[in-house]
């Protein structure tokens, strides 16, 4: 038979009470328990403690920079830093030629950008005045196209209507020779028959002339308007030509300017690196003139600020260095 679920978890929690009851009254187990949380308190105090003690290092190491900084702008001097002010001087007249460089090189990218909008513009304007000159050329080329096509497009029709005549003309003859052979017929039925044929042969003549006038003045016209085609076309190719010239001088001076801010890019990036690498050197040699004048302080009045915030800097690392010592000690005896 097996326990209920409730009832199995009951008895979890009394025996987990009771356990717990045990640890409360003896004094061995609690005092052990203390110890251990004791040393754990000690052991993140400890770690807050080296943390801080960090913090206040890298301050003091800023403020001995500041000290060597402080000396160069205010112009101090002495014995014991001659030597760095020296690397100091040569590593500003660096620092000085690059930016230097820089702004010059500013000044042509500048320039060089005015210069590229100038001609953009010009190339544009001459570009866009030769296609405002080819695109009333390309409709009128265009209208007469479609004039062309449907003047062909009438001779055709004049031509197909011509040949049809021609056909009927030539099945009316033959059907006015049968009626002559037609012995069945008398002479006043022939005659009937023949003047009717005669006629409707007369209209075919009639409408075939008309048709060949129309063709005649169709083709004059077709003539007329290939001719301004003729006229046109040389001033629409020459336009053509001397706008993809125009385009041609363009993308050349394009690519060229491209090429040209390329190199000066490269170039700003190049002094961008070398400038980065001088401002190292500078921090490190005002922090190698601040050790020197913190080794040797100097009473020059522009330095006694630093030289306060750098003793205040010592004496809080002083208190957590005196913590420090007493928490590990604790731990240690623990």
């Amino acid at each position: 038979m097996t326990l209920p679920v409730w009832l199995f978890w009951l008895m979890v929690v009394v025996i987990v009470l009771l356990a717990a009851l045990i640890l409360v009254r003896d004094k061995g187990i609690r005092g052990g328990i203390a110890g251990m949380f004791g040393w754990v308190r000690r052991k993140i105090r400890i770690a807050k403690i080296k943390s801080q003690i960090q913090k206040e290092n890298q301050k003091k190491e800023e403020l001995i920079k500041k000290l060597g900084k402080t000396a160069w702008d205010n112009g101090v001097s002495a014995p014991s830093i001659e030597s760095q002010l020296e690397e100091t001087r040569k590593l500003a007249a660096e620092e000085a030629e690059a930016l230097q460089k820089l702004k010059a090189l500013d000044a042509d990218i500048q320039k060089g950008r005015q210069e590229w909008e100038a001609d953009k513009k010009q190339a544009d304007e001459r570009i866009a005045g030769l296609e405002s000159e080819l695109k009333p050329l390309e409709d009128q080329h265009k209208e007469l196209e479609k004039e062309l096509h449907g003047v062909d497009k009438e001779i055709k029709n004049i031509e197909k209507t011509k040949i049809k005549t021609e056909k009927d003309i030539m099945k009316t003859r033959e059907h006015l020779d049968m009626v002559e052979a037609d012995v069945d017929l008398s002479n006043i039925e022939k005659e009937q028959k023949r003047s009717e044929a005669l006629r409707r042969i007369q209209s075919f003549e009639d409408e075939i002339r008309a048709g060949d006038e129309s063709m005649i003045a169709l083709m004059e016209k077709a003539t007329a308007v290939k001719e301004k085609i003729t006229g046109i076309e040389p001033r629409i190719n020459d336009l053509d030509a001397r706008i993809g010239e125009a385009r041609e001088v363009f993308k050349a001076q394009k690519g060229q300017w491209e090429e040209s801010l390329k190199r000066l890019e490269e170039n700003g990036r190049s002094l961008n690196v070398k400038l980065v690498g001088i401002r190292k050197e500078l921090d490190l040699s005002h922090q190698k003139t601040g050790r020197q004048l913190l080794e040797n302080r100097n009473e020059h009045e522009s330095l006694a600020p630093v030289y306060g915030e750098i003793d205040a800097v010592d004496a809080v690392l002083a208190k957590l260095q005196g913590r420090l010592t007493v928490d590990q000690s604790e731990n240690s005896e623990a």
